[in-house]
């Protein structure tokens, strides 16, 4: 190869890791994923630098942002209702907080959303404590249900929690579904297919395919496991939906997580956060 040959390449390759670099530090909240992705891109030039394009630029977000709408400007709804009313007790919660002004400057920064108190919380330790009392949430529902889960199995929970989501819809209630696309391949037939049969609203959220452009957003998953009844009551916590999670029940491949049920003005923040 000729020398001078060598060198463009060479400087080219400082270039591009220079550069993949400083858009790691500069947009990389997580410390150890930003270390990990400067590593590579210095210890493998080039392919590194490439790799980080392809897989570690967090596109989905920016555009989320561009597009998410202002919840002051949604219909009124019995969320957006409640929306309105946080704001409100936000106000009287920081008269009653002073002495966590620390902690509530911390959780907006770290959250984007205020510190609220009055918010009841239960601890769910199991399938057999969470998956009963989130399914007869649905059944008490009224008005909305939002649920939105990374995995969602076609399985004998899933087809528990697909079964309530029908009566609900057949009682008028709206139901609206978010898996994530990735997740939903974790059993088959998928979930997805079964509860549009149900005649129920479903989404898929970021459908990742190999070819068409949509291959760079494969790293981008939607890990929250969100329910939201009416805009009142909440569950939320690390439980996906999955036999794996009933403990009783011997499974193959037990899974032992928590799940958190709330009620109260934090609820308002699951709404948003289910909305994107």
């Amino acid at each position: 190869m000729h020398p001078y040959l060598t060198v463009i390449i060479s400087c080219l390759g400082f270039l591009a890791s220079i550069t993949a670099s400083s858009h790691i530090i500069m947009y990389k909240r997580d410390s150890r994923s930003a270390a990990l992705w400067v590593a590579l891109v210095w210890l493998v030039p080039f392919l590194g630098s490439l790799l980080y394009i392809l897989l570690g630029i967090n596109r989905v977000e920016r555009r989320a942002r561009r597009r998410k709408p202002d919840p002051r400007e949604t219909p009124a709804t019995t969320a957006a209702e409640l929306l309105a009313q946080t704001e409100e007790h936000e106000g009287r919660t920081r008269a009653r907080t002073a002495h966590l002004t620390t902690l509530a400057t911390l959780v907006r920064r770290v959250s984007g959303v205020p510190l609220l108190d009055g918010n009841a919380i239960s601890l769910l330790k199991t399938g057999e404590e969470a998956y009963p009392a989130m399914i007869a949430a649905i059944e008490s529902a009224e008005h909305s249900v939002g649920l939105c889960s990374y995995i969602f199995d076609h399985d004998l929970a899933g087809r528990d929690f697909a079964l309530a989501l029908q009566r609900a819809h057949k009682r008028g209630v709206d139901v609206r579904v978010l898996i994530d696309a990735v997740g939903a391949r974790y059993s088959w037939p998928s979930m997805v297919k079964h509860l549009r049969r149900l005649d129920l609203h479903v989404a898929v959220f970021n459908p990742t395919r190999l070819f068409f452009g949509r291959f760079r957003y494969a790293n981008m998953r939607n890990h929250r496991k969100i329910l939201v009844v009416d805009g009142r009551l909440g569950f939320t916590g690390g439980m996906n939906i999955r036999e794996g999670c009933l403990l009783d029940s011997a499974p193959s491949h037990p899974i032992q997580d928590l799940h958190l049920s709330v009620n109260g003005p934090v609820t308002a923040h699951l709404v948003r956060m289910a909305r994107g």
